[in-house]
């Protein structure tokens, strides 16, 4: 999907996959880029109520506690917390292949999320490349 692809370069602000690309992921950027394409979407799927997303501190501190309850090693790209909340996982070589997972299509096209939070976190257990976990209300 073209749209997956012109998503996740956005949202890492880089045209290429390379070891920098760490720094350019701050909060407030990836919420806009995040909106952003929710709002493209909405008007693409002709979808009225696609609300906006606000950053919530208190789901980082939720998915701060669940990547560490696996050493950062989640194997699920989705996972469902506490009945009302997803964590979805992005791997930094999702960029190559993002028509392979759909991971990026739940995180942008659900209208009724209002909340999202994110951390980045690397596998302890077998030293892989650093993911991204995204936490996301259902409400």
């Amino acid at each position: 999907m073209n749209f997956a692809i012109f998503f996740l370069l956005a949202l890492l602000g880089l045209s290429s996959i390379d070891i920098e690309a760490k720094q350019y992921i701050t909060r407030g950027k990836t919420l806009k880029e995040i909106n952003d394409a929710r709002a493209r979407y909405a008007n693409e799927s002709q979808i009225g109520n696609m609300n906006e997303l606000v950053y919530d501190w208190k789901l980082e501190s939720i998915a701060k506690k669940e990547v560490e309850k696996h050493n950062g090693c989640i194997e699920n790209t989705m996972t469902t917390l506490d009945g009302n909340l997803q964590l979805f996982k992005l791997h930094i070589l999702l960029l190559l292949f993002p028509e392979a997972d759909k991971t990026v299509d739940y995180l942008i096209s659900e209208p009724g999320r209002t909340k999202m939070a994110f951390i980045r976190a690397e596998c302890k257990e077998n030293q892989e490349d650093e993911d991204i976990y995204f936490v996301l209300d259902t409400e």
